[in-house]
């Protein structure tokens, strides 16, 4: 499990903009997370609260093509369609846990099975154990999008 470290000021999901962000930080210089060959990095992010957020910022500033669903049957849609990278899924979603979506992804595209990283705001033990059980990482929301960027790639690593 990964949590912020206590110096760490956690960015609320409702702050999660371009514009916030942008006004909160200097400008950066944009980083590119790539894949082994080289390409645009896909990643298929499963989040009705604060997906299309994540997606702008990590499109913008990080170069990744992400593609965003808001539950885990449309997302499930998308992966008999494209394939993904990496996946950033929403442990409570409304029709189903990340766990039981884990199982029948990585039963379309079974590389995703090491390159999944949960979120959630469920503190449960229940949650954390079942997330744990799939040996995917999580994020506690709300994260930093530094902490998001440095997950994401070790799941590339």
């Amino acid at each position: 499990m990964t949590e912020p470290a206590d110096h760490a000021t956690p960015i609320p999901p409702w702050q999660l903009s371009v514009s916030a962000h942008s006004a909160a930080e200097p400008p950066r210089a944009r980083t590119r997370i790539a894949s082994d060959d080289d390409e645009q990095v896909r990643l298929l992010i499963v989040d009705r609260d604060v997906g299309a957020a994540i997606a702008t910022v990590l499109a913008r500033r990080w170069e990744l093509l992400p593609t965003v669903a808001s539950t885990g049957r449309d997302a499930l849609a998308l992966i008999r369609v494209n394939t993904f990278d990496l996946s950033l899924i929403e442990y409570r979603m409304p029709d189903m846990r990340g766990d039981a979506f884990l199982t029948e992804a990585a039963s379309l595209q079974p590389h995703l099975r090491e390159h999944t990283l949960f979120m959630t705001g469920d503190y449960s033990e229940a949650a954390h154990d079942a997330m744990t059980s799939t040996g995917c990482p999580y994020l506690l929301k709300p994260f930093e999008m530094g902490i998001l960027e440095h997950e994401l790639r070790e799941l590339l690593d």
